[in-house]
């Protein structure tokens, strides 16, 4: 998937500590000092993890530990890892949004749990893995803000306990190099994500949270994130975690996890970066002594070239996890359809309505556009297949909507194949695989946005709920700098309230004011025992806009909530297909 870079200049604020609080780890024998704000009581830069600088760039992360009776100060943020510090919004605005410090030195978490929390709380803990197309990403970002989320759901009686922590992106923890695949020194910040989870496992019950409660939710390539280690190891041994929340992402939600895309993109990296030569060891020798700035320096100017000469103006995800052998063993959708990941696991996935619109040129103009976005989308799909897709979608099935919104058809094409591709099909086939494998399994689609007022400065009202319309609502802070309204109000209370029951109790629904209430499971025994991608019918909740509510997906057109959709993602979710992504 790829980065939305969403900035709202009003939104970058300043946490400004109200008193200061402290834990006591006996079992390390370690104090904590950290601050309370709002409701909440936060402890931040809490390291993980060792510098990953000089000869521990690019490799997996090494668990840090502080010395017996250590005072920890948790009062700041930690440093982000290496990454562009300006973010900008659909080209316009661009703002710092709240990574002021990066470095190699970047493995830290924050802990956020409600004021007054008790050691002997045992709370449910939820872990945020931020997106941003793993080129970018920090907990520091104003809009993961989780105080609204923490402080909400121990008002609505199900307490939380928020972890979110730093890990290395871009080329600094997506490099693929044969040297580096020799030495088993690829999926770096996959791997740093789960340290992370094991700091938790060790650490979390000194704060109260019970680490045999644990749920994992992440957005875009966040989400793809939390399925991946669903599926890591192929499924064997222990996960880190209970339950799972994939946020327009899905294990098999990123194209060229298979292909050389990230070797061929650390290659040119290397070259901008005066890293030279045909030897990969010497290549990656020189990578791991030049100074960050320098190899940064390069990535930036990678992603800035990319960028440019993409028709969308949105850069292709440049560097994303890889099979490995290890840690992902196999293509993340044979793993997801031959039940090769985690059963015992519980969890929500879906999309936005819109997921795609930003990532499609508006002006798309004909069927000869359209083929040529896709070929460079997808540059693997044959021409077979790519004639196959573009017939399950004729343009003429969106003139309607496209007077409506005074765009051209072809774009609202584009957006919806785009949409199903990336997000909407792996969404569904991962929901079918967990519930077909024994375990619980919700859908959804929002319908709702509070980023209207933001699109309509730009002249682009017509991108509907677009990608990240799921953030503000999960994060329980709809106001995104230009207001609210009392429906955002409400999708934001029940959304955030829902993920937090979900978290507590494997249920999202509860109360039905404060949550998402009657949203049943995505599928029926028969329906999961379905073993092909064929599936008949699914359940899904609707959240948001004049649709609210529980749906179905069927073959029926006339009954479907969006018809056609399952006979598209019969198609998109086959193996044939899948291995045309390299996904």
């Amino acid at each position: 998937m790829h980065s939305l870079k969403l900035l709202i200049s009003s939104l970058v604020a300043t946490v400004v500590a109200q008193s200061t609080v402290t834990v006591r780890d006996n079992a390390h024998n370690l104090t904590y000092i950290g601050f309370t704000f709002a409701g909440t009581e936060q402890f931040q830069g809490i390291n993980f993890g060792q510098d990953t600088s000089g000869v521990n760039r690019f490799k997996p992360p090494k668990a840090f530990t502080y010395p017996t009776g250590t005072t920890v100060q948790a009062t700041a943020a930690g440093a982000a890892c290496p990454q562009n510090t300006i973010l900008s919004f659909l080209g316009a605005i661009s703002e710092n949004p709240g990574v002021f410090n990066i470095s190699e030195d970047c493995l830290n978490l924050e802990v956020v749990r409600p004021a007054g929390t008790k050691q002997n709380a045992n709370l449910p803990v939820m872990v945020w893995i931020s997106g941003q197309g793993d080129e970018e990403g920090s907990y520091n970002y104003t809009l993961y803000n989780p105080t609204a989320l923490v402080a909400g759901a121990a008002a609505k009686g199900t307490p939380v306990i928020y972890v979110a922590m730093n890990f290395r992106v871009n080329v600094f923890g997506f490099a693929n190099s044969p040297a580096l695949r020799t030495e088993g020194s690829l999926n770096a910040g996959l791997l740093d994500q789960r340290l992370a989870l094991q700091w938790i496992q060790s650490n979390i019950a000194a704060f109260g949270g019970n680490p045999k409660n644990v749920t994992l939710f992440g957005e875009s390539d966040g989400g793809v994130s939390v399925g991946l280690h669903m599926t890591a190891f192929g499924g064997n041994g222990t996960a880190p975690f209970r339950r799972a929340i994939m946020q327009s992402g899905a294990p098999a939600s990123d194209p060229g996890v298979t292909g050389n895309a990230t070797a061929t993109n650390t290659a040119v990296v290397a070259q901008l970066a005066g890293c030279t030569g045909t030897n990969s060891s010497l290549v990656l020798t020189c990578l791991r002594a030049i100074p960050m700035v320098q190899l940064l320096n390069a990535v930036l100017l990678f992603e800035n070239t990319t960028t440019a000469t993409q028709a969308n103006g949105v850069s292709q995800d440049l560097f994303f996890p890889t099979v490995d052998g290890s840690y992902l063993p196999d293509a993340p959708s044979t793993l997801i359809r031959t039940g090769r990941f985690h059963k015992n696991i519980a969890v929500i996935t879906g999309w936005n309505e819109n997921d795609g619109s930003i990532f499609v040129p508006p002006t798309l103009n004909g069927s000869t556009a359209v083929q040529a976005f896709l070929h460079s989308s997808y540059p693997n799909l044959n021409s077979t297949t790519l004639s196959r897709l573009l017939s399950l979608y004729p343009v003429n099935g969106f003139v309607a909507a496209a007077q409506a919104s005074q765009i051209s058809p072809f774009f609202l094409q584009a957006s919806q194949i785009y949409r199903d591709i990336n997000f909407a099909c792996p969404s569904i086939d991962a929901s079918h695989r967990v519930s077909q494998f024994g375990s619980a399994s919700y859908l959804y689609v929002l319908n709702a946005t509070s980023l209207t007022s933001v699109l309509q400065i730009f002249n682009a009202s017509f991108e509907g709920v677009i990608h990240f319309s799921d953030v503000p609502f999960v994060f329980n802070q709809p106001n995104v700098g230009f207001g609210t309204t009392a429906a955002a109000n409400l999708t934001a209370t029940r959304m955030s309230g829902s993920w937090a029951h979900f978290a507590s109790t494997g249920n999202p629904s509860g109360n039905p004011a404060i949550t998402l209430s009657g949203w049943t499971q995505a599928y029926t025994k028969s329906q999961a025992a379905v073993k092909s991608q064929n599936v008949t019918g699914a359940s899904i909740r609707v959240i948001g806009g004049p649709r609210a509510g529980q749906a179905q997906l069927s073959l029926n057109a006339r009954t479907a909530a969006e018809p056609q959709l399952l006979q598209r993602c019969a198609f998109i979710n086959s193996a044939a297909f899948y291995q045309q992504l390299q996904t």
